[in-house]
């Protein structure tokens, strides 16, 4: 088996056609799909099963027995997988057409333990092609995700399962573990590289923000960062240390200042507040980004509402709408 598509699912009944007819449209077909049914309620195995069976795709479909977050269906579905390489496809989402043919040629013919890639961010009434800064080796890779130039989504990498050995998420951290897996990951390969073509299609939730930072959530992301950078200080990158660590730091709580809510904004000021002094020294983003992480570190509250108007009212309310 060539490629283990790695799909963790949870009352995605909803959405699992779309996602999986994605399949259909490869010209690549040595691949298995590795699906972990969360403990569904709904019909998403029966959907699964019937789907593989009509169009001769080999599935091992796992169901836990009860239901134990993301993360853990994730290892699950690693410990099961035979594939020479790794790939994610989430079941709300969608590979783009002949992708895997694409991903496999590429990594085989560079041999990359990491084949990147980009992507296009997919709403109800448009899509934006989104592009990954460049990387050849670890150290760049890492230095980027940290940055906050470089997304650390799982679904963006084909991983030589090798590679990965005996590295795990942490069950019940359901929230930054792709972020603490990919930069760990990072730090113990040596050969990867990016495709500059876009090869997977990310639906996006206009609801997930809200949702993303509750007090659980925000739990679970620091203790991931907190693993990611002791494995960091282990590692032959411990040099990097900060301010790459405030960087990914602002990077991931950034978020927070473009709900348009005050709340969100004392929210961001009172979570990880040491990193705030960093807000103007990351020259890797857009200027407007900084400023607007500098306004809200000096606490000008009204700078950061009328920044997140101008921007979900003009620049995504009518350019990307």
């Amino acid at each position: 088996m060539k490629v283990s598509i790695i799909m963790p699912v949870y009352n995605a009944a909803a959405t699992l056609q779309h996602s999986l007819g994605s399949l259909l449209k490869q010209d690549f077909r040595d691949f298995e799909i590795v699906a972990v049914d969360d403990c569904s309620s709904d019909n998403s195995a029966e959907i699964l099963k019937s789907f593989c069976d009509r169009n001769g795709i080999a599935l091992n479909l796992i169901r836990h027995e009860h239901n134990r977050g993301v993360a853990a269906a994730r290892n699950t579905a690693l410990d099961a997988a035979a594939g020479e390489y790794i790939c994610w496809l989430d079941a709300d989402d969608a590979l783009a057409d002949g992708a895997l043919s694409e991903w496999v040629k590429t990594a085989d013919d560079n041999q990359w333990e990491i084949t990147g890639c980009e992507w296009y961010m997919t709403k109800a009434k448009s899509e934006r092609y989104m592009a990954q800064a460049p990387f050849d080796t670890p150290e760049q890779a890492l230095k980027n995700m940290m940055a906050g130039v470089m997304r650390w989504n799982l679904w963006l990498f084909l991983i030589r399962r090798e590679a990965i050995g005996g590295l795990r998420f942490i069950e019940g951290l359901n929230m930054g573990e792709d972020m603490s897996f990919m930069c760990q990951l990072m730090m113990k390969t040596d050969n990867v590289g990016l495709i500059k073509e876009g090869l997977y299609h990310y639906w996006q939730n206009e609801k997930s923000v809200s949702r993303s930072f509750s007090e659980a959530n925000i739990s679970q992301v620091t203790a991931n960062v907190e693993l990611m950078s002791e494995a960091l200080r282990k590692s032959r990158y411990s040099s990097l240390g900060n301010p790459y660590v405030d960087w990914l730091k602002l990077n991931i709580k950034l978020p927070l200042l473009v709900t348009g809510r005050k709340s969100d904004y004392r929210r961001w000021r009172q979570w990880w507040p040491e990193c705030n002094q960093a807000a103007s020294s990351n020259k890797t983003l857009p200027a407007r980004t900084r400023l607007l992480q500098m306004a809200a570190a000096k606490g000008l509250w009204p700078i950061v509402w009328l920044y997140t108007f101008l921007l979900n009212k003009i620049y995504y309310g009518i350019i990307y709408r």
